[in-house]
């Protein structure tokens, strides 16, 4: 006779490896909008803006035009929104 979990097991399948298991949500697609793994880290953002100088103190007092400002001095298309990309560009940057 083939063989079979016994009663109560799960039979494990294939998965992701790596990166690419934490962008894969239940269903093997990405995660939506709103969970957890969506998220942005929008407090390392905040800190990375803020040791730039561009937010808090002598820079700007919200988010947005921080990051309009940023984007600006780096020569990128004016968003204003925070992303991943940003957030890679904030972390290569020099004060």
């Amino acid at each position: 006779a083939p063989w079979a979990p016994s009663r109560g097991a799960v039979a494990a399948g294939p998965r992701p490896a790596g990166a690419a298991a934490a962008r894969v949500g239940p269903g093997g697609r990405p995660p939506g909008d709103g969970s957890p793994a969506a998220r942005l880290p929008n407090g390392t953002i905040d800190r990375l803006l803020a040791r730039l100088g561009y937010l808090g103190g002598g820079g700007a007092k919200d988010r947005r035009t921080a990051i309009l400002a940023f984007e600006a001095d780096q020569g990128l298309a004016p968003t204003g929104a925070p992303s991943l990309a940003l957030m890679s560009r904030l972390l290569t940057a020099t004060p």
